[in-house]
């Protein structure tokens, strides 16, 4: 806070006296005032046990998960524990006394970023939620559910859907979706099979209204399948939420392609007419990986995606011309280190093809031909996989950038979902 006291415009008897310090004592004793009573108690020593029950707990190795998330217990955070990077990004956006936080958002996480739109407002000043935000006359708005870094609002959005809220339980994704997405409210909390909605009251069912579901895939994937207290989660997760999208007239669902997902669908589906589901490679839709996903939704809306003429596949080197960014000097393949040893060619692709799927835990790398790594893919790499426009912003922490692109949809197949569900809308009008 170093703004200074003006002085009096000429001609006025005010008298100037500057504080000692140069700042403006009455802000600043409003500024204390606002952080001894309003600022919520963010403290770093770490509490001696954690809950054990949530997400966050279930993930950690020593209750049997796989140890991916590493994020600190759910219940010690809502206590006011942050680890000391996420406290010092607290004290970093802490709202102005001024300020009156959404009923949505997590006061402690979000901040208003400077190079774009604020938030629309209404008369009392107060940040409108998804309520006030309902569209008029627009085709088709969209709730979007586990929305992660909003990689699926994104896309929908230039499909031409209109973001009005997004869920998820991860706080560290709350960034990418209030940086990228806004104007669109973001709540965090705990949802899924056991919770429900306690924590959060989803917006009602009714004509115009788009759901859309990201499940998370623990439990599903060849790398925790069976594993630990995860491996029933991901079919649980998947099936739960198949049975809140039938509630909304339009909705859709992606999740992986495996035998656990489809059995899944094939369940939902023989008890609901309205559930149909497909396999898609977002290669097929102008983005430059083979990254496939199983898609659930009305019959009326895969029609229209089947319908949807293919797109001319991308390749590596074409998709980062286009975007402005060099591939490395000497790399002329790209691999993918997790699949069997680096030297064979079943995990290593030349640039002139479309890349290998990009997922959350491990970035691709840049090679030659022999398998000898030139460099690994940073974020900026990844988000050109992903097929996001350069405008996309990300946050500058490797880690968490890359598992915000790698576990969202592509943005290719999020605009044509988008789009499929904008037709089918206006089909049944």
């Amino acid at each position: 806070r170093t703004a200074q006291r003006r002085a009096p415009p000429p001609g006025s008897d005010e008298e100037y006296t500057p504080s000692s310090d140069g700042e403006d004592d009455e802000d600043d004793e409003d500024y204390e005032d606002y952080e001894d009573d309003e600022a919520p108690a963010v403290t770093t020593a770490r509490p001696a046990t954690d809950c054990g029950q949530c997400p966050m707990c279930l993930d950690k190795p020593k209750f049997g998960g796989p140890g991916i998330k590493r994020k600190a217990c759910l219940n010690l955070r809502a206590a006011g524990y942050r680890p000391p990077a996420a406290a010092a990004m607290c004290e970093s956006v802490m709202r102005p006394p001024s300020f009156t936080p959404s009923p949505l958002v997590d006061e402690a996480f979000t901040s208003a970023p400077a190079a774009v739109d604020t938030p629309p407002v209404d008369a009392d000043g107060a940040i409108m939620a998804y309520r006030d935000l309902e569209s008029e006359g627009s085709a088709l708005d969209l709730f979007d559910v586990f929305s992660g870094g909003g990689l699926f609002a994104y896309g929908a959005k230039a499909g031409g859907m209109r973001p009005i809220a997004g869920v998820d339980s991860d706080g560290d994704m709350l960034w990418y979706f209030k940086n990228n997405l806004p104007r669109v409210p973001f709540h965090l909390a705990a949802i899924g099979p056991a919770e429900g909605w306690t924590a959060f009251t989803p917006p009602a069912p009714r004509a115009g209204l788009h759901a859309h579901f990201s499940p998370p895939g623990r439990g599903l994937s060849k790398s925790c399948r069976g594993k630990g207290a995860h491996k029933d989660e991901g079919p649980e997760m998947l099936r739960w939420s198949l049975n809140e999208a039938v509630k909304y007239q339009s909705f859709s669902v992606d999740t992986i392609c495996s035998a656990e997902t489809k059995a899944v669908c094939a369940e939902v589906a023989a008890a609901h007419s309205c559930v149909a589901y497909a396999e898609f490679d977002a290669v097929d839709f102008g983005v430059p990986q083979t990254r496939k996903r199983l898609i659930i939704s009305t019959p009326a809306i895969l029609t229209k995606l089947h319908e949807r003429p293919a797109e001319p596949q991308v390749s590596v080197k074409a998709a980062f011309a286009k975007a402005g960014v060099a591939i490395p000097r000497g790399a002329t393949h790209v691999k993918n280190s997790s699949l069997v040893a680096a030297a064979s060619s079943a995990c290593k692709r030349s640039i002139e093809h479309a890349a290998f799927t990009c997922c959350a835990g491990r970035a691709l790398s840049f090679c030659r031909m022999d398998g000898t790594t030139v460099q690994s893919m940073v974020p900026d790499h990844t988000k050109v996989l992903m097929g996001l426009p350069g405008e996309f912003q990300l946050r500058g922490m490797q880690r968490l950038d890359q598992q915000a692109l790698g576990a969202g949809v592509a943005f290719g197949l999020a605009k044509a979902i988008a789009e499929a569900a904008v037709a089918a809308h206006r089909d049944s009008m």
